[in-house]
């Protein structure tokens, strides 16, 4: 069984910093994005949860660790190396501290759902996460998954990962019996 699930690039030259402002007064903070976003839970196949507008993606959601909000402007999405920004977060694609982002994928154009144009594949999948220069933050591999069943973090942002029983995109990973870990 392949025990080595996600890659985080440790190096401090490929990771940027953010400057983030509050529209309020508040001091400005930095933050490392490299070291503080991970990808936290991932579902190839949903039949059961829907998206703001109804419809069923799969779907890829990030986790901020720290204690500092995040955006993710210009940061990549993938499931092709070769390609990193198939994905482009917006300019509004912001984390707060100890939050998700949800980024749904196969959505088309005009749905009014923003998210990823590329799919998810169930039989396993690689994620790559970018940063604006296009260096690799995080990489993960998804194993094959069953219908409503993913992949992700227990507890999240932790090192240990598990098949999920119960889709959370947006929330807390299910522990427990909910949970079959994998690491």
């Amino acid at each position: 069984m392949k025990k080595h699930f996600f890659r985080r690039s440790s190096a401090a030259g490929s990771a940027s910093v953010l400057m983030m402002s509050s529209l309020s007064a508040m001091p400005q903070l930095t933050v490392w994005a490299a070291d503080a976003v991970v990808i936290n839970e991932v579902c190839t196949k949903n039949t059961k949860l829907p998206a703001p507008d109804g419809g069923l993606y799969d779907y890829v959601e990030l986790y901020n660790t720290s204690d500092s909000q995040i955006s993710l402007a210009g940061y990549g999405l993938t499931d092709d190396e070769a390609a990193p920004m198939r994905y482009t977060f917006p300019q509004d694609s912001v984390i707060p501290p100890k939050g998700y982002l949800v980024v749904y994928c196969g959505v088309s154009e005009g749905s009014g759902v923003p998210g990823a144009a590329f799919g998810l594949s169930k039989s396993g999948e690689t994620l790559i996460l970018s940063n604006p220069q296009g260096n690799v933050i995080e990489t993960m591999e998804v194993p094959a998954l069953n219908d409503d069943t993913s992949f992700g973090r227990v507890p999240d942002g932790s090192s240990t990962f598990a098949v999920l029983q119960q889709l959370t995109p947006g929330s807390t990973n299910p522990q427990g019996q909910n949970a079959d870990i994998i690491i």
